[in-house]
């Protein structure tokens, strides 16, 4: 969960001015701010969008979401870290799609255990995703494919 804490807030120092923005030649054209030109974005929970504008993050997670809607979040309530592709988790806690046409990939590392579920080919970016869980790898090291 840090670790997606430590990128958020960098990324938050950076748009404030607060960070010094490292090797300025590999980020020459970003500019801070969530405007029509920005690359990097905001929103009022503080989840960040590069390239994109984050989703409506259920504000228990700190996300930060990449153009194409791969995203790697994080609960602030326990040690879990999830990567995800054409997926979020909205304000009521539902996954979502973000775009039609595509699957949605979900990865988690909670509790010492990892877990990975795919789902369906989305009809419409925003329907609720019903994930089909594909493998996992319990504390124990024990491996389950499927459900």
């Amino acid at each position: 969960m840090s670790f997606v804490k430590d990128i958020v807030n960098f990324v938050r120092g950076v748009m404030s001015g607060d960070t010094p923005v490292p090797d300025s030649e590999k980020l020459a054209g970003m500019t801070p701010g969530n405007g029509a030109d920005s690359i990097l974005h905001t929103d009022a929970n503080g989840n960040v969008g590069i390239g994109i504008e984050p989703s409506e993050w259920n504000s228990l997670f700190n996300s930060l979401e990449l153009a194409e809607g791969c995203g790697i979040y994080a609960k602030s309530t326990n040690d879990s870290i999830r990567l995800s592709a054409n997926a979020y988790v909205d304000s009521e806690g539902v996954s979502r799609y973000k775009v039609a046409g595509r699957r949605a990939f979900l990865f988690s590392i909670s509790n010492g255990e990892v877990h990975q579920h795919t789902s369906e080919i989305a009809t419409n970016a925003g329907d609720e995703i019903t994930w089909i869980h594909t493998q996992s790898i319990n504390a124990n090291g024990n491996v389950g494919l499927g459900k």
